[in-house]
């Protein structure tokens, strides 16, 4: 991991994390991912199989055969202003993602929300975004409240990826 983020680092900064799943020259050239990559580890209690599945559109059937073998989803979404509403409301993947991880059988999904130090870790955002995505979550896809886990990320920074967020500003996440 530390090898392939050092690598990362030494592109723009939006793909260093990226570089840890994304192998093929293609992927990281058009700074997408294509096929689905892979990364095991282990913890104290769980093996863990982490499963990177693409999300644009050219690509579904890969992140379709990604998400089949998935006991939870995680759910990347970007908090840009432009970007939350592209995804979700418009013509966007986020809805389609969601839609196609519970029928997949998917049953516990992690709600990455992304790019909030766009924002300067405000709370009003991440709960605007979260009260969005929470009420289709349940409500119309019928996910257990209980299995959805929403958490402020930075991709760009590493906030809530490999250490805890550092800024002052988000003293309201635990």
């Amino acid at each position: 991991f530390k090898k392939k983020l050092k690598i990362g680092n030494q592109t723009k900064d939006s793909m260093q994390f990226a570089y840890v799943t994304d192998e093929s020259t293609s992927e990281r050239e058009r700074g997408v991912t294509i096929d689905i990559g892979y990364k095991t580890f282990s913890t104290k209690n769980r093996n863990v199989l982490a499963l990177d599945a693409p999300g644009h559109q050219d690509f579904i059937h890969n992140m379709i055969a990604g998400t089949c073998l998935a006991d939870y989803a995680l759910l990347v979404i970007d908090s840009g202003l432009n970007a939350f509403d592209a995804g979700f409301y418009k013509e966007g993947r986020t809805k389609e993602h969601a839609l196609l991880a519970k029928t997949l059988g998917v049953s516990k999904i992690i709600v990455a929300i992304n790019k909030l130090e766009l924002f300067n870790w405000e709370e009003k955002r991440y709960n605007e975004i979260m009260e969005v995505l929470e009420q289709y979550l349940v409500e119309e896809l019928g996910f257990n409240d209980k299995d959805i886990y929403f958490i402020p990320t930075s991709g760009k920074t590493g906030d809530n990826l490999i250490k805890p967020i550092e800024s002052k500003n988000a003293k309201w996440y635990n």
